[in-house]
């Protein structure tokens, strides 16, 4: 029986199968959580994670004791965000709000602000990103800290014929996911061509399609956009346990900066 096939772009399978997705391919991705812990026990609290998604980090953080605020565009997102920290008892550390990190005012200061799993990616212009940056700037009081992840532009990305990625349950049955490549080496972008195939016994699999779209950054045009919105580079890690950038990565290796305000006075962790 042939698939029932869902329209491209629908936003169900986007956000449905977000919370799926993260736990079979973020498994190794996991340690970044000490990071942000680290920088948040430097910093203190409260913290801002923008693209908090279903809540992973955020709910981490305040597991651990700091009050938590999260922002992320996709309501669905925000909506298993707030049900996630009713079921991991931080409901009263943790606030989950809808907003768009280019442009938000949360009329509150945040002494960490963190982008975690190169969401910054998502925006693809300069334009994007410095508006995200002073956003950010806006949120974060003297000696406040700025900390996320990208992906460096440096490890290259080879274009991917479509490829078996991950199976699974999830809740509706069986879930599988295969995945194309296709990079624009000019402008640092990627394109990922993603497929989900739903198995339900005796029922026709479903089949939902969306493309994601993401950059990659060298070190010095990220660098440059942070110096643009007033900030000043601290440390730039090659892994999470804090080695300098570059050092012998592999290609899924972060690359993790810390900012700080440029009249700031904080100091790098050890």
């Amino acid at each position: 029986m042939p698939d029932a096939l869902v329209p491209d772009g629908a936003v169900f399978p986007v956000s449905r199968f977000y919370e799926w997705e993260c736990e079979r391919l973020l498994r190794a991705q996991r340690r970044d959580v000490r990071w942000y812990r680290r920088l948040a026990g430097e910093s203190g609290g409260p913290i801002l994670e923008l693209g908090s998604g279903a809540g992973r980090v955020s709910i981490d953080l305040a597991k651990s004791g700091w009050e938590v605020v999260g922002l992320d565009n996709q309501p669905y997102l925000v909506a298993r965000a707030r049900a996630n920290a009713e079921i991991g008892g931080v409901a009263a550390r943790t606030r989950f709000v809808s907003g768009d990190m280019r442009a938000f005012a949360l009329a509150r200061l945040f002494p960490l602000v963190i982008l975690p799993f190169n969401t910054l990616g998502y925006l693809l212009t300069d334009e994007e990103v410095l508006a995200c940056f002073r956003c950010v700037m806006a949120h974060l009081p003297p000696g406040g800290i700025f900390g996320f992840q990208v992906r460096p532009f440096e490890l290259g990305e080879p274009n991917a014929p479509r490829g078996f990625v991950a199976s699974g349950p999830c809740e509706d049955g069986q879930l599988e996911m295969y995945e194309s490549v296709t990079v624009e080496p000019r402008s640092h972008i990627s394109h990922y061509d993603e497929e989900y195939r739903l198995l339900r016994p005796g029922r026709p699999a479903v089949t939902f399609r969306q493309r994601l779209t993401l950059r990659s950054f060298y070190r010095e045009e990220v660098e440059s956009l942070l110096r643009a919105a007033g900030f000043r580079v601290r440390a730039v890690h090659g892994d999470f346990d804090g080695r300098p950038y570059p050092w012998p990565v592999r290609p899924e290796w972060p690359m993790l900066l810390e900012a700080v305000p440029a009249g700031g006075t904080a100091t790098r962790w050890p």
